[in-house]
């Protein structure tokens, strides 16, 4: 028997929201999503996503995080069993499968830790961005090796 289990998870990105409304709606329709319904009033996406033994609906909601950057929200809910768990989450692969759509787009996903600023940082903004950085390369949507090329960077300007 199955349960209904939701996974959520966010990405903090350069740009303004009615920019990644559209790049979200594309991301989904490349990766093989249907019945994608766009609400541009609540700035938010609905989707299924049927691919062999993984089934389920996410639910996209894009919030301001500050006057250019997006707050992407992403809950997956899918059907999980023993059989399944020895595999994964389901809902994370829902997620992992969106986020992997969204890199693909013409829009540039860059993270905000990482997207250049025109104002000097501060050294209180070189270690929120370094912290920003780390938790990006712990999610696993910055290699190590991006995440200490940025550190150097940041770390020049202090």
């Amino acid at each position: 028997m199955a349960v209904r289990k939701s996974v959520e998870d966010a990405l903090v990105v350069a740009g303004r929201r009615e920019r990644w409304l559209t790049a979200c709606a594309h991301a989904l329709e490349a990766q093989g999503f249907t019945k994608i319904e766009v609400s541009t009033a609540l700035f938010q996406i609905k989707a299924n996503y049927k691919k062999a033994t993984i089934w389920g609906d996410l639910e996209v909601t894009l919030l301001p995080e500050s006057a250019d950057a997006t707050r992407i929200n992403a809950k997956a809910t899918a059907n999980v069993d023993n059989v399944f768990a020895a595999f994964g989450s389901p809902g994370r692969k829902i997620i992992e499968r969106f986020k992997q759509g969204l890199s693909a787009t013409t829009v540039d996903p860059t993270p905000v830790a990482a997207a250049p600023t025109a104002e000097s940082a501060t050294s209180a903004s070189v270690a929120d961005q370094i912290r920003q950085l780390g938790e990006l390369r712990d999610q696993g949507l910055v290699t190590p090796d991006e995440f200490e090329a940025k550190k150097a960077e940041l770390l020049q300007r202090m």
